[in-house]
């Protein structure tokens, strides 16, 4: 249902455009084929612009997280001029990592590393070498995962939003679960929109397809009401 959702949000914010210039495929992003044009004015590529995007989800066992997808778009050089003097500047590494909430976690880590190596490591002679030894595992393993923690949060801090350049080549969540890589590309340039069908014509998410997998996610839905069936049934 939330992967529904999200097709359906990304359909809606790109309602302006024709239903050619949203194109469908599947697989990874990363084979997808760029054609040599702007998607944003329709003129011969001269440079690459990574564009990336931060998306949401709710795992069935490990709760909401997020991800980022990147992409290497081809985009002429005033577009990519453009741009860049309207892109957002972002934190550093050093400075996303001291901004983002989850310092708290390295904070944490820190105050309980200092308390072991008070305890352990400057402690009196009863404490053995193996207690030491221990502690200072156990030092290192919260520090490292206290940066970890920090680090991998910090990082969304790092994505610039899109500008009105790149986002004339937007692209989608994955919204082919459980069926493989499915994603939407909205396109404001025709020619580019026509080139890009093209040159993936081999990956277009068509309506057979599609079909194929509403098909396979019926059988689907049918066999886990059976089993849910089967295994009251078991238990009384």
């Amino acid at each position: 249902m939330a992967l529904n959702r999200a097709r359906q949000r990304f359909l809606d914010d790109h309602r302006d455009l024709p239903a050619s210039q949203v194109i469908p495929l599947i697989g990874s992003h990363r084979r997808v084929t760029w054609p040599a044009l702007c998607p944003a004015c329709g003129a011969p590529a001269a440079t690459h612009i990574n564009v990336a995007k931060t998306f949401g989800r709710r795992g069935r066992h490990s709760g909401p997280y997020r991800y980022i997808v990147r992409m290497r778009i081809p985009f002429c050089e005033s577009c990519a001029d453009r741009h860049r003097a309207l892109v957002k500047p972002v934190p550093s590494l050093i400075g996303s990592f001291f901004r983002t909430p989850a310092l708290l976690s390295f904070i944490g880590a820190i105050a309980v590393a200092a308390i072991l190596w008070t305890i352990f490591i400057q402690g009196g002679e009863g404490i053995s070498a193996g207690a030491r030894l221990y502690a200072l595992f156990g030092i290192v393993s919260l520090v490292g995962l206290g940066v970890a923690l920090t680090a991998s949060d910090a990082r969304f801090l790092r994505v610039p939003p899109l500008t009105e350049i790149t986002r004339a080549c937007d692209f989608s969540d994955n919204v082919g679960f459980p069926f493989g890589r499915r994603r939407f590309y909205a396109v404001r340039n025709p020619a580019f929109a026509q080139a890009f069908a093209t040159a993936n014509q081999h990956r277009l998410w068509t309506d057979a397809i599609r079909q194929r997998d509403d098909w396979i996610s019926g059988i689907a839905f049918v066999l886990l009401i059976v089993a849910a069936v089967i295994g009251y049934l078991a238990r009384k």
